[in-house]
This record gives C-alpha cells, sequence and structure tokens, in this order.
C-alpha cells in the first residue's frame, strides 16, 4: 500500500542554488492509500488502472523511475511486472506518485533479498523526488532541505481529517515560481509538531502553510475554494502541500462527517471530499 500524505505545515524559506527551495515542513500519512503490486516476469512493465487520468504508464511514472534506479544499483534487470491501482488523486498535494515510488523501493528490495540499510534506500529515494524519502518511513516527521532529509517526530495525532479535492490538478513547479514572485516572510519560528496536540480545532489554529498565497494568486479558483471552507463552523482550512487539495481536522469521525456534509454544498460539485485518518 501507497498511504497518502498532508503537510500540516509548510515553511518555505528561499530559493537554494540548486534551484529547488528549502522547505521545513510537518507531515504526516493518512489511510488513504494506493496499490502498488508487483509481480516476477521475463521483462518490465507497469500496468495503470483506477483514478489514472494525468497519471502517465510510461518512464515518467515515478514507479517506473524507481525499478529501474533500484535495478541500476543492484545491478540487475527490472524483471518485474506493476500493476499500479491509483485512488489517490493526481495533482492533490498528497504525494500519491512519491508514495508509490517509495513502495515501489521497498517491495522490489524485499523481493530481490536485497538486504541494505534504509540510507541506501532513502537516498535512491531522493533522487526520485523531494518527497519520496518521507514516504519510505510512513510515519509523521519533520522533513527539511528540499525534502530529503526526514526526521521522526514521534507520535502522531490521531485526528480525523476532511479532505476537499477540486476537479482540476496543481502544478507544483508553477506553484513555487509563484512564490518567487511574492515577497512573504518565512514561517521557520512556528513549529506546531513541538506543542500539545490537544484538540484537533485547537491544532489547526496553529498550523500553516507557506504556499497558499502563491497558489491563490496562480489560481483564483483554489482562494475561491478556500473563501467558501475556511471558519465554515469555525473550523479552520488548510491547503497541503502545493494543492489543489484542501483539508480540515477534527477529533472524530461523526465530526468529520457532519462537516463534509455541510461543505460539500457549498464547495460546488466540482470538489470531491473524503474523510480520513492520521496514522
Amino acid at each position: 500500500m501507497a498511504h497518502a500524505k498532508v503537510n500540516l505545515s509548510l515553511a518555505v524559506n528561499g530559493l537554494r542554488s540548486d534551484g529547488f527551495h528549502e522547505i521545513c515542513s510537518w507531515v504526516t500519512p493518512i489511510d488513504w492509500h494506493d496499490e502498488v503490486i508487483i509481480r516476477h516476469a521475463e521483462r518490465f512493465s507497469l500496468e495503470v488502472l483506477g483514478r489514472c487520468e494525468g497519471v502517465p504508464s510510461d518512464s515518467r511514472n515515478l514507479v517506473w523511475r524507481a525499478a529501474g534506479a533500484l535495478a541500476a544499483a543492484a545491478q540487475r534487470e527490472p524483471d518485474v511486472s506493476i500493476t499500479l491501482h491509483k485512488h489517490l488523486p493526481h495533482g492533490a498535494g498528497l504525494g500519491g506518485g512519491s508514495s508509490d515510488a517509495a513502495a515501489t523501493l521497498l517491495a522490489l528490495a524485499d523481493l530481490w533479498g536485497l538486504d541494505w540499510p534504509m540510507s541506501r534506500l532513502v537516498a535512491i529515494a531522493a533522487t526520485l523526488g523531494s518527497d519520496v524519502p518521507f514516504f519510505m518511513y510512513n510515519a509523521s516527521a519533520v522533513i527539511r532541505g528540499r525534502g530529503e532529509i526526514v526526521e521522526p517526530v514521534g507520535q502522531s495525532p490521531e485526528m480525523w481529517l476532511v479532505l476537499a479535492m477540486p476537479a482540476f490538478a496543481s502544478a507544483t513547479p508553477d506553484v513555487y515560481r509563484a512564490w518567487d514572485e511574492l515577497v512573504t516572510p518565512p514561517s521557520t519560528s512556528q513549529m506546531p509538531w513541538r506543542k500539545a496536540f490537544g484538540s484537533a480545532a485547537t491544532l489547526a489554529e496553529s498550523l500553516f502553510n507557506d504556499l497558499e498565497p502563491a497558489a491563490f494568486s496562480f489560481d483564483p479558483r483554489l482562494a475561491d475554494l478556500h473563501r467558501r471552507l475556511d471558519r465554515l463552523a469555525g473550523r479552520s482550512v488548510r491547503m497541503t502541500g502545493s494543492g489543489s487539495a484542501f483539508f480540515s481536522l477534527f477529533d472524530t469521525r461523526g465530526e468529520a462527517v457532519e462537516w463534509a456534509s455541510t461543505a460539500a454544498p457549498r464547495a460546488g460539485p466540482d470538489v470531491a471530499f473524503e474523510v480520513v485518518r492520521t496514522l
């Protein structure tokens, strides 16, 4: 299983010399996931099924790249067939592609009997994408650098989330370019993962995402959706990653379901809702 993630907080601290952005983000996995099925085969193949609009099934897919990178490092052929069942939306800021890649690395390392330390696998993961190293651990963590530095934070807040996902995707490079054009102070002084979790509503008030102003400026549809949902029934709504999905936190599933039923008419027919739980 390749679990999705939510960025509970996200600080952006400037453009690095390598072209990436320096970030500090508190990330938690959630119980919504894709499925990666791997079988022995004479030659490599990848089949993508399910919610696959916008998801390539060729060498651009991170699963394909992960299999190739691990095979090259192990000096062997990637003689497997992989079926990727997509349930997570593409371009929503939930990390579906990165999680798929991490799940592929871990499953292939086991299938091929590679008795490698996690650090070696994580180094390969970092070459595939900024979010991939986080998914190698699948636990609440603070990620730094461009995302390759993963620091587990211990106990994850056990909470329910409502995800609000518009029908359109958000392109991460576009959002970061918009961030470059804005003058926004970083939020590195805020470390909500160091606070007592308390209730979901209290924790939510300490969360933030430095990319929101850039995303809202680049795509006003995101700003409009946030305006419709934020503070509904007194609940704070935040964007995850570079969008396009938003989330709100709740203590119980019942509270989450009730809020989602109220939010759906406000959001409109092109916004899908999912009730999930932190892992």
